[in-house]
């Protein structure tokens, strides 16, 4: 029987598709060498266990690799130090790929003193500019009722909070890494896309 469905999660060449349930699917033949593949987000006709087709996209983003997109969420923090010029990659690459963007500044708990200048260098790229707290959840309420019904992907720097931003959202559901004391940079946790 054919269903549609959305693929929301990839790992190890098994692609995992939420139709009235979540289910496990392999892709053969063309749809295994295409060229863009198959990403998390795709919509997709499933039969038998096999991915059959991939429906158009209405977008994609390469870095995390998603399709169809509502939003992109750039997640700022004052520590690890910001890279703007990452930050303005991000929103650029999101704007070709015809990607709205909104900007977290994440770690206000912190005193949040980087706030009001990504609001008002980012205040003119960006859709909307959120000062919260995964930590105390201060603003989370109103960012998370702006992205209610969207698919929405959180990237930025490591260590930023994007996990820390998830589980405040969902519950403790994903593991979160440290700020490496020695340099002060972020250590990579989250290794895998996958739709929350």
């Amino acid at each position: 029987m054919t269903e549609f469905g959305r693929v929301i999660g990839v790992k190890a060449g098994k692609f995992f598709v939420k139709t009235d349930e979540v289910r496990e699917y392999t892709a053969k033949g063309a749809m295994k060498i295409k060229s863009d593949g198959i990403v998390v987000g795709d919509a997709v006709e499933v039969s038998d266990g096999v991915i059959k087709g991939v429906l158009p996209r209405k977008n994609m983003m390469k870095r995390p690799a998603v399709a169809n997109v509502d939003i992109a969420v750039v997640v700022i923090a004052d520590a690890p130090k910001p890279d703007y010029y990452l930050t303005d990659k991000f929103i650029a690459n999101c704007r070709m790929a015809g990607i709205p963007v909104a900007i977290a500044v994440n770690k206000s708990d912190n005193g949040g003193e980087i706030f009001k200048d990504v609001k008002e260098n980012y205040d003119k790229s960006a859709e909307r500019v959120f000062s919260v707290s995964a930590k105390t959840k201060d603003g989370l309420k109103e960012f998370t009722d702006y992205l209610s019904g969207k698919l929405a992907v959180f990237t930025g720097q490591s260590a930023v909070g994007k996990t820390s931003m998830v589980n405040a959202i969902f519950g403790e559901c994903r593991e979160v890494g440290e700020t490496s004391r020695k340099t002060g940079r972020g250590r990579q946790t989250t290794t895998a896309t996958e739709i929350i």
